[in-house]
């Protein structure tokens, strides 16, 4: 990546954002700051700052090198005080200039929602309140993606509504089953991700999601949520033109999708063969999905490179993390493969591109706090004098600053205790 693409998102982002993607969105308000790799650049934002330079042949650009703190993921972040979609590059290889445009209007999407619709958010914290094993409401759950998938793809209007109602059937009895903050869960991303995700379809013209045949894997509850709440939004456009135009915040999609259907509207069945065939790939997934949870904490007790673990004699803080790239290994052990920070009242820790392990002090697998974090495959480990208490140290993926109780160098890492 480099400037040069930065540029051509910047060109394909002017045409799609003239198109009536959303009532009163206008990404061309919304600033934004774009990692390409190697530097920092920050779009339209009305006061930049130092340490941001600007461009010399763009007004509306600025740069600093490196990676800027504001970013760490693509979402909605903050730049002096200013609400900007962030975008790093180098996650979105291989996309188009149109490509990577749509989904910066994706996550400028997000800042408008926070102003517009700041209760269209959904708990992340909730996704770790799904049990791990479970293969009736993985069925549940599969039957109500396919219907939905029938209800994207059918040819026929009433069928296309009949399938609806099956998923909100199949829906039904899911939620019935799940914990109230799950349910909350999955209707709060649907309204934020699920429409970012129909915004950023509309602005490339896209006129169906692609729901995948076999359903979702086990694990995969919210990216679940970004394809379901992009199809209801397409459902209430042919159910209830304008719908968007006078959308109830309060209400979720499935809500709204429910009233919007012909009560009278027969559901579609299932055949007996379907549910069968369903059910037994769903109890399939579900042991393989386990089997693997296994395997990793046997494979990751190996891992090559260094280790770095941080421990506290009170509990660490989990203040920030990428709930797209992180898996639930047991009920208290998270897999983070990309992005972690970590925080106690003494030491920071920060992992960006790496991968890290922690341990539950509660009975949250993160926000009662943490027993423990094990950052692993580390390529090199600070250098320590004699009784060293503080660290101010960033190495290829990791940083941590703070004063610790005790460092100790071991055989195969570092082992930081805190007070």
């Amino acid at each position: 990546m480099s400037f040069a693409a930065v540029k051509d998102l910047v060109e394909a982002l002017e045409p799609l954002s003239q198109q009536p993607l959303w009532p009163g969105f206008d990404p061309l308000t919304i600033p934004a700051v774009i990692y390409d790799g190697e530097n920092t650049w920050l779009i339209r934002h009305p006061h930049p700052a130092l340490p941001f330079t600007r461009c010399e042949d763009s007004e509306d650009i600025w740069r600093v090198p490196g990676l800027h703190e504001s970013v760490r993921a693509n979402t909605a972040t903050s730049v002096d005080d200013v609400p900007t979609a962030s975008l790093m590059l180098p996650s979105l290889a291989g996309r188009s200039p149109a490509e990577m445009a749509a989904m910066c209007i994706h996550e400028m999407f997000h800042v408008f929602q926070q102003e517009r619709y700041p209760s269209w958010v959904g708990d992340v914290g909730a996704m770790f309140l799904y049990p791990l094993s479970d293969p009736a409401l993985l069925t549940l759950r599969r039957l109500e993606t396919e219907a939905w998938r029938r209800a994207e793809t059918s040819l026929e209007a009433d069928a296309r509504c009949g399938w609806a109602r099956t998923a909100l059937r199949c829906r039904g009895a899911r939620f019935t089953a799940l914990p109230a903050a799950c349910v909350a869960f999955e209707r709060g991303t649907e309204l934020s991700e699920g429409l970012a995700q129909y915004v950023e379809h509309r602005a490339l013209g896209i006129s169906r999601v692609q729901l995948p045949p076999d359903g979702y894997p086990t694990e995969q509850v919210r990216r679940r949520c970004y394809a379901i709440g992009a199809v209801m939004a397409r459902l209430l456009d042919e159910l209830v033109p304008g719908w968007a135009q006078a959308v109830d915040a309060t209400a979720g999609l499935d809500e709204l999708l429910d009233t919007a259907l012909d009560r009278k509207e027969a559901a579609q069945e299932f055949t007996a063969a379907e549910h069968e065939h369903i059910a037994k790939r769903a109890q399939a997934d579900d042991s393989a999905s386990t089997q693997h949870r296994e395997q990793l904490l046997r494979d990751l007790a190996s891992e090559p490179g260094h280790r770095i673990i941080l421990r506290g004699q009170t509990p660490l803080r989990a203040e920030g993390f990428d709930p797209s790239n992180c898996l639930q290994l047991d009920s208290a052990t998270v897999l983070h493969t990309r992005y972690l920070h970590v925080a106690s009242e003494h030491l920071e820790l920060e992992v960006l591109g790496g991968k890290a392990l922690t341990r539950a002090a509660g009975e949250h697998a993160l926000f009662d706090g943490l027993a423990e974090v094990v950052c692993m495959g580390v390529p090199n480990l600070p250098v320590l004098a004699a009784g060293a208490k503080h660290l101010t140290w960033r190495g290829e993926g990791v940083s941590i600053t703070g004063e610790a109780n005790r460092l100790t160098l071991t055989t195969d890492g570092l082992v930081i205790d805190l007070p």
